[in-house]
C-alpha cells in the first residue's frame, strides 16, 4: 500500500510539473494549423471525399466525435485530446521505467527530458496526428515489453491487444503498415515460452489476424469508393517524387507519369536533368506538378517501381546516407515563448541542441552495439522499433526537412534508448 501511494504521488507530481511547463510554453493554448490538418478535417466532414484516399481514418474520427457528437469546436477538442496523449506518454514512460526498477530520480529525469523537448511540446499544440501516433507507438512498445519475458502474462488477450494497437498505429499513420511484421518475427524468436512451438505460431497468428481484421474495413472502403488497393496512396506519391528528385525519370518509359511529363516541355526540361542535391530545382518541379495534375503522382505506382528497380544501388546509397540526418534531426522552434527571459530560453535551446545533435546519435550507436553483444530481448525490441521507423521514414521521404515532424512518432523510445539498453547497471536500478 505504501508503495502504491508513493508511486501515485510521483506520477501525479510529474503530471503537474509537465502540465505547468506546457501551459507556460503556450499560456493562451494557441494552436498550430500545421501538417495536413485541413485534409483531415475534410475527411471528417465527408469520409467519401477525395482526401480520404490518402488520409487514414483515426484522426478524422476523433475530429468527427468532437464536432458532431460532443459539439465541441474540433480545434479545441484536438488540443484537449493532445493533452490526454501527452499525459498518457508520461504515464506509459513511468510504468515502463518502474517495470525496469529504475530509481525514481532516473525516471523523473528521462520523462522530463522526453516531454519537455521542443519537438514534443510544439506538436502538443499542432492540429495533426503526430502526438497521437507517438502515444500509440509507445503503447505498443510498452505492451510487448510487459509480456515478452513473463510467459505467464502472454495470453490470448495479450496477442489481441498487440495486434489491435499495431493496427491503430497504421490507421493513424500508414507508415506503420509493415511494422507488424518485425514485431511478429521478434516475438517468435525471443518470446520465452514454456510452451511448444505450436503455441508460438498460435500467438503470432492471432496477432496478425487481429491486425488484418482491424485494417480490413478501411481497406475495403478505399477499394469500393476509390478502387484503391493500398491502405494509403501517400507512399506512391512520395516514392514517385523521390524517384524524380534522384534523376531516375529516364528509366520510367512506358508509365503514365512518364508520358504526362513528356508532353509538358518545361517540366520535362527540368526533370530530365536533375540530381538529388538540387533541392531548389526539385521544389520548382514539385510545385509545377501539383499545379498541373497531382493525381498521377499518387496513382502511378509503376513509375517508382520502374525507377527504383533500375537504380537500386543508387537509391540505397542516397537513402542510407540520410539516416544520420533522421537520427540527429533537431527541432528548436519555440511557440509563443516571448514571455520567458532570454537567458532561460537560450539555455533551453542550447541544452536540447546538444541532446539532439550529440547525445541521441551517440546513445543510438552505443545502444545498438550493446544490443548486438548482449542480445537482450527488450534492447532488441527497442532497436527494431527505432530501425524500422527510421528506415521507412527515410526511404519514403523526399526531403529531410520532414524528419523534424516524423521523429515525433519515435522520440519517446529514441530519447530514452540509452537508458533502456543500459538499464541493468547499478547506477540506474535499485536492488530487486
Amino acid at each position: 500500500m505504501k508503495y502504491i501511494k508513493i508511486h501515485t504521488m510521483h506520477l501525479a507530481s510529474i503530471f503537474f510539473v509537465v502540465s505547468i511547463i506546457a501551459l507556460l510554453y503556450n499560456p493562451n493554448s494557441q494552436f498550430i494549423y500545421g501538417g495536413d490538418a485541413g485534409s483531415y478535417l475534410e475527411v471528417s466532414e465527408n469520409f467519401s471525399s477525395i482526401s480520404a484516399a490518402s488520409r487514414p481514418p483515426i484522426y478524422p474520427i476523433i475530429i468527427f466525435i468532437g464536432n458532431n457528437i460532443l459539439k465541441i469546436n474540433w480545434k479545441y477538442f484536438i488540443i484537449f485530446c493532445n493533452w490526454m496523449f501527452y499525459l498518457g506518454i508520461s504515464y506509459l514512460l513511468w510504468e515502463l521505467f518502474s517495470y525496469f526498477k529504475f530509481y525514481n530520480s532516473i525516471k523523473w529525469f528521462i520523462i522530463l527530458l522526453v516531454l519537455l523537448s521542443p519537438r514534443i511540446l510544439y506538436y502538443k499544440y499542432d492540429l495533426s496526428p503526430e502526438l497521437l501516433f507517438s502515444y500509440l507507438i509507445l503503447l505498443l512498445f510498452y505492451s510487448i515489453c510487459k509480456v515478452i519475458d513473463q510467459p505467464h502474462r502472454f495470453k490470448l488477450s495479450s496477442a489481441i491487444r498487440i495486434g489491435f494497437i499495431s493496427a491503430l498505429c497504421t490507421l493513424t499513420k500508414p507508415i506503420w503498415l509493415l511494422g507488424i511484421l518485425p514485431v511478429m518475427l521478434f516475438l517468435f524468436i525471443f518470446y520465452k515460452s514454456k510452451h511448444n512451438l505450436q503455441f508460438k505460431w498460435k500467438l503470432i497468428s492471432i496477432i496478425l489476424l487481429v491486425n488484418l481484421f482491424t485494417l480490413f474495413p478501411w481497406h475495403y472502403f478505399l477499394y469500393i469508393n476509390f478502387n484503391q488497393k493500398n491502405i494509403s496512396n501517400v507512399q506512391t506519391r512520395n516514392l514517385n517524387l523521390n524517384s524524380i528528385r534522384a534523376g531516375y525519370y529516364k528509366d520510367t518509359k512506358g508509365t503514365e507519369l512518364y508520358k504526362f511529363i513528356l508532353k509538358n516541355k518545361n517540366l520535362y526540361d527540368m526533370i530530365n536533368d536533375i540530381h538529388w542535391k538540387e533541392f531548389d530545382k526539385f521544389s520548382q518541379i514539385k510545385n509545377e506538378l501539383n499545379k498541373i495534375d497531382d493525381n498521377l503522382l499518387s496513382e502511378d505506382s509503376q513509375f517508382y517501381i520502374s525507377a527504383i528497380s533500375k537504380n537500386i544501388f543508387s537509391y540505397l546509397t542516397i537513402q542510407l546516407s540520410r539516416i544520420p540526418a533522421f537520427i540527429n534531426s533537431k527541432f528548436l522552434n519555440l511557440l509563443f515563448w516571448n514571455q520567458w527571459p532570454n537567458e532561460i530560453e537560450l539555455f533551453y535551446l542550447r541544452f536540447y541542441k546538444l541532446i539532439y545533435l550529440f547525445f541521441i546519435p551517440l546513445a543510438f550507436i552505443s545502444g545498438i552495439s550493446i544490443s548486438l553483444f548482449r542480445r537482450d530481448p527488450i534492447n532488441i525490441l527497442a532497436t527494431i522499433f527505432i530501425l524500422y521507423f527510421t528506415f521507412v521514414c527515410v526511404f519514403v521521404s523526399y526531403q529531410s526537412s520532414a524528419f523534424t515532424r516524423f521523429r515525433v512518432g519515435i522520440d519517446p523510445i529514441l530519447i530514452p534508448y540509452f537508458f533502456i539498453c543500459f538499464r541493468k547497471i547499478n547506477l540506474f536500478i535499485y536492488n530487486k
